[in-house]
């Protein structure tokens, strides 16, 4: 088993500018074969959310080549305790500058985060906000579940996907990072499926294509070389805009073969 991976980015048809910003990695670290991946999307009504998503991505991009980040954990054993306790530490650190930021400048800003480490014998995965976490497979999913006002209504019951896919409130966020001085992240473990695909993205690459046609396109040709699973995701953002999508356009797919 072997774990490659590929991404994507587009400004769209209609922003002036990109404010999701992302990181991801194929490392090697104590001889097994890791990927790294971190994926914000910056409010897009507030003043500066590219720098709210940029200012998270570095803070976790930096943990990844920290001596006292991942190559500790690498050293100690990998744990799901572990893990969860050095991302929240950085989580409320990176929060609370977001925060003062926004107190210094008379700025708002805020952003997403989703995130995944891939080993070949388990993940880890943290979520706030609305960006998205897909496993692609046999078993197809969403993986993380959405901290938005529509979303919570339609867990509650009190309205359905199809009303919330066109509901003016879709995109009122109830978790963000950089907005209140206290961010609650959700987390998630398991192990991973062999020739299986791990789909982050931010919610302008999910709005007008499906879940089924991510699969067709990330999942079932993932035996083929990575040169074409590049193509693949980079058609599947070239959809989005096609059908019309406004929001900027971000993937990172993790592929477990």
């Amino acid at each position: 088993m072997d774990i490659y991976v590929t991404s994507a980015t587009d400004i769209g048809i209609k922003r002036k500018v990109n404010q999701d910003s992302y990181f991801v990695r194929r490392i090697l670290l104590g001889g097994e074969t890791l990927a790294f991946a971190v994926l914000c999307d910056g409010m897009g009504g507030l003043t500066q959310g590219e720098v709210a998503s940029q200012k998270v991505v570095e803070a976790y991009s930096d943990w990844m080549y920290s001596k006292e980040g991942l190559q500790a954990l690498i050293r100690q054993g990998l744990s799901d305790f572990a893990v969860r306790d050095q991302w929240t530490r950085i989580l409320d650190r990176v929060n609370q500058e977001l925060v003062q930021y926004g107190h210094e400048t008379n700025s708002s800003l805020g952003t997403t985060i989703t995130m995944m480490l891939l080993t070949k014998s388990r993940f880890y995965a943290m979520n706030v906000g609305d960006s998205r976490i897909y496993q692609l497979g046999t078993e197809s999913r969403q993986l993380t579940l959405d901290h938005s006002y529509v979303s919570e209504q339609v867990r509650e019951g009190l309205m359905t996907e199809e009303e919330a896919e066109s509901s003016p409130k879709r995109n009122y966020l109830t978790r963000c990072v950089g907005v209140r001085e206290e961010v609650s992240p959700d987390f998630y473990f398991g192990n991973p499926m062999q020739d299986t695909t791990y789909l982050l993205c931010s919610d302008g690459f999910r709005h007008v294509v499906t879940k089924d046609e991510m699969r067709d396109a990330l999942w079932t040709r993932t035996r083929e070389n990575l040169a074409e699973r590049q193509q693949y995701l980079d058609e599947l953002v070239r959809l989005n805009m096609d059908r019309g999508e406004t929001d900027n356009i971000t993937a990172i797919a993790l592929y477990v073969l």
